[in-house]
């Protein structure tokens, strides 16, 4: 089985993820399609600041967006505490002269190993009342990753 498995967001509320996610504490991880639709049965997720840049020794690799969970329909919803962080890598491809990717295919290979990586995000949801609140926050200036982070994207303690 996938350590961290994948999940229609759409299918779940948050707090039916037990089961279905990789669980750390009060905190649920899972691999989903970046063009999901984001309403679920009880409710919906809505972005709630600005994308923040995640960065590795000095260079940016990845976007992260938080979303609040609300029940109800969009238009009259709810606001719960559940947040929900989704990361994904930013794309590699776009600095790429079109010389350069006119090159054979092992060698686009060896500097792009996964062209399909920006079709997939990674999620972490938590209710905000029970833990994780700490990593709420909009406002991370230039979150930078440890090795932990860039390999399972699980908070530093």
């Amino acid at each position: 089985p996938d350590i961290v498995p994948t999940v229609c967001m759409n299918h779940y509320d948050p707090w039916e993820l037990n089961g279905k996610a990789l669980e750390a504490g009060n905190q649920w991880y899972f691999f989903s399609h970046a063009k999901h639709s984001r309403v679920t049965p009880n409710g919906y997720w809505s972005s709630v600041c600005a994308d923040e840049t995640v960065s590795s020794g000095g260079c940016s690799v990845g976007v992260k967006k938080t979303l609040v969970f609300s029940t109800g329909e969009p238009s009259e919803g709810t606001e719960t505490n559940w947040i929900m962080h989704e990361y994904h890598l930013l794309d590699a491809r776009k600095g790429i002269s079109s010389s350069t990717s006119s090159t054979n295919s092992s060698s686009k290979k060896l500097h792009h190993p996964n062209t399909e990586s920006n079709n997939w995000v990674i999620c972490r949801v938590f209710d905000s009342t029970t833990g994780g609140s700490q990593a709420a926050s909009c406002h991370e200036e230039d979150m930078e990753l440890s090795c932990l982070d860039e390999v399972f994207l699980i908070p530093r303690r």
